[in-house]
């Protein structure tokens, strides 16, 4: 989930607009549910 704080709004969010732009696809995480991004779990290793 994108959140409102000033790193996310000046650093990432314009990097991933470029990203976007270049053609790459983006897909928004979510901290609770690794199974969003095909994660099976969030654990190293």
């Amino acid at each position: 989930m994108a959140q409102n704080t000033p790193e996310y709004l000046h650093s990432e969010k314009p990097t991933i607009d470029q990203l976007k732009q270049m053609g790459w696809q983006f897909i928004e995480g979510d901290t609770q549910n690794p199974q969003t991004t095909g994660r099976e779990s969030f654990k190293q290793g």
